[in-house]
């Protein structure tokens, strides 16, 4: 199945969840209107990341990080989630890269580069994974590919999750926040990982944004560093003004407005901008999600690259 069936499930889920939140329901307990969207999705997420597990033994971005961030923000917020969902699918992923510990730690054998890296760590952090030698090798990894321009360099152009210079850096630079600045680093090794953060944050901050997806991950990749509010609002700003008559966002301009690329537009501009849901341009992209969706919970996006592997 596309890729962008599940992220886009994903970006959406996380759209769901910050409006029954921000607009004064908290979740099911309270009676938020969007509850039953918000559940047929969940029970998509879990069983679809449930079955890859069952069918592949490599880990995929697609099937374990991003479920495991929409269940965890749901259960956050009172959704019934399976307490075997989120901990089946961070074993998974762990074991996957304690196989190939020793080739890892060394720059080889990460299927898919810094996108596949960077996704795994950010799981297993939001996650509250402890380190251990794994993420270590994770870790030596990224270090070992990073450029002097601060950017990392990507192996996959499979459109539109994996095609973005952006959101390698940015999930990269996300995934040394929370794995490399630990207690248990020398003084010396925090402050050369800090420096590294530092220059990923200016080469976002200063390589100019082409695609929804740069501009997405730009943004998010900012907020991560912690670059100044201003220059964040005027990024949000920029984004703000892309949204479409109808309410959605495009992945390109000649594009039109789907469901992954607004909903990616509305959780980031709430997390990294702090714009209100209750705000008209919020509720107008929410509008615009709830009006795709289909029966079952899910968004159909249509695919902009070719599938590599079998159907199942």
């Amino acid at each position: 199945m596309p890729d962008v069936w599940f992220s886009g499930w994903r970006w959406l889920l996380d759209c769901t969840l910050v409006v029954c939140v921000f607009s004064g329901t908290a979740g099911p307990a309270s009676g938020s209107e969007l509850s039953p969207q918000v559940g047929r999705s969940l029970v998509l997420l879990a069983k679809s990341a449930q079955s890859y597990t069952e069918q592949r033994t490599c880990f995929s971005c697609h099937h374990q990080t991003l479920p495991v961030l929409a269940l965890q923000q749901a259960r956050g917020r009172g959704f019934k989630v399976s307490a075997e969902a989120i901990p089946r699918q961070l074993a998974f992923t762990q074991r996957f890269f304690a196989g190939r510990r020793a080739l890892v730690a060394m720059g080889k054998d990460v299927p898919g580069g810094p996108f596949t890296a960077g996704y795994a760590l950010l799981a297993l952090g939001e996650n509250c994974w402890p380190c251990d030698d794994t993420t270590d090798a994770l870790v030596h990894n990224l270090i070992r590919h990073q450029p002097a321009d601060g950017s990392w360099w990507i192996v996959p152009h499979r459109h539109p999750m994996k095609q973005s210079v952006f959101t390698a850096t940015a999930l990269l630079l996300r995934g040394l926040q929370l794995y490399a600045l630990t207690d248990k680093a020398t003084l010396s090794t925090r402050k050369e990982v800090q420096a590294r953060i530092d220059r990923a944050a200016q080469w976002l901050d200063a390589t100019p944004a082409r695609t929804h997806e740069d501009k997405v991950f730009r943004l998010w990749g900012l907020n991560w560093s912690g670059m100044a509010a201003a220059r964040r609002s005027e990024l949000g700003t920029l984004l703000l003004k892309k949204q479409r008559a109808d309410g959605g966002w495009a992945q390109l301009n000649d594009m039109d407005s789907d469901a992954y690329a607004t909903g990616q537009a509305l959780v980031v501009l709430h997390q990294a901008n702090k714009v209100d849901p209750r705000s008209a341009a919020y509720r107008k992209g929410v509008a615009h999600l709830l009006q795709q969706q289909q029966e079952d919970g899910s968004w159909l996006v249509k695919t902009r690259c070719e599938p590599v592997q079998d159907y199942f």
